[in-house]
């Protein structure tokens, strides 16, 4: 299993690919949303909810907002239960 940011590093490689840019939009609005005032709040999860509404319609970018965020959420909570 590769980490988040192992991925995170193959895909900003791969930048000119709607999903890797996706990806890597995903994994930074995850991971600054604890650092985040609460105005910039309110925006990066309008954002992602707007990104949930593109990948149900099948948008590859948006599907990789999803994954980025999937895989983020994933290890932030295998590092808590150890």
């Amino acid at each position: 299993m590769r980490s988040v940011d192992e991925k995170y590093k193959y895909n900003m490689k791969r930048l000119k690919e709607p999903f890797a840019r996706g990806y890597c939009m995903g994994v930074a609005l995850y991971q600054g949303y604890p650092k985040a005032n609460a105005a910039d709040k309110k925006k990066r999860q309008d954002a992602v909810d707007a990104a949930k509404l593109g990948a149900q319609n099948g948008d590859v970018y948006h599907k990789g907002i999803m994954c980025g965020i999937r895989d983020a959420a994933n290890e932030r909570k295998s590092r808590r239960g150890k």
